[in-house]
Parts: structure tokens; C-alpha cells; sequence
């Protein structure tokens, strides 16, 4: 969820269970999280924008006890995840009859973890769930 941190196998550990909902194998892929040079470069898109500040990104920093460096890994991977989320799974719906009604499926089932799939154009496959919500900077 967005302003908690996950453990890094939460979506390895929910996947069992998300399966025995229903929601078929070649559907949901729990994954492993790690921080990576991605989330440097998200991190510093996200402040290029304008949509939060270099002193938000600093202030979490402090409170967390990590690192405020933008190149440091941990740092941005943290604060990537309490601002959106994070990825726990892939999501690929296979296109044809009966498409809407297994992403419905599996929306309802990810609800119950309060997950969302978010469609993201860009990655392939093209759904993901993530955890809801985004913090309100004060």
C-alpha cells in the first residue's frame, strides 16, 4: 500500500492464493522486488514533473532514516513505493472473447489484497496491480 513498504516477496507469497480464487496461472505472476537503477531514473522523473518536490523526497528520507540521495537506489525505490505503490505481479489477459470478464475476475479478486490493476501502455504485458492511493503531501 502506498505509505507502508512491503516485504520484497509480497507478491510471490499472495500468489498461491490469488490462484486458488480462481484467477488462472498464465493470468497473475506474483514477483520479487529489488531496487534497481529504474527507480533512480522513475524518482527523478517524478521531481522533473513537478508533481512532488526534492524537500518531500528529503523529509521521507529523514523520517525513514535512508539515504537522501536521488542516486541512491534504496532511497528512491522507497519512496517510489510510498508515493504509488508498487508492482507485485504482471497481469496479462489474453485478448479475445471473454477478455472483460477476466479482468473483472481478477480485479475483485486483487481487492480483496487491496490491490488495483493499473494499465501501463508502455510495459508489456500491459496490466500490473499495484497497491491504491497516493499519499497527501502536507
Amino acid at each position: 500500500m502506498p505509505g507502508m513498504s512491503l516485504p520484497p516477496d509480497y507478491g510471490k507469497d499472495i500468489q498461491n492464493e490469488v490462484w486458488g480464487l480462481g484467477v488462472p496461472r498464465d493470468v497473475f505472476l506474483g514477483i520479487t522486488f529489488f531496487a534497481d537503477e529504474g527507480d533512480v531514473e522513475q524518482l527523478r522523473a517524478l521531481l522533473a514533473c513537478g508533481k512532488v518536490s526534492g524537500r518531500h523526497f528529503e523529509r521521507f528520507c529523514l523520517d525513514k532514516g535512508l539515504p537522501a540521495d536521488v542516486e541512491n537506489q534504496d532511497s528512491a525505490a522507497a519512496f517510489f513505493e510510498f508515493v504509488f505503490g508498487r508492482v507485485v505481479a504482471w497481469v496479462h489477459i489474453p485478448e479475445g472473447e471473454g477478455s472483460a470478464a477476466l479482468l473483472q475476475q481478477v480485479t475483485a479478486v486483487l481487492e480483496r489484497f487491496n490491490l488495483a490493476v493499473v494499465s501501463d501502455e508502455w510495459s508489456y504485458p500491459p496490466f500490473r496491480p499495484v497497491a491504491r492511493g497516493i499519499p497527501d503531501f502536507q
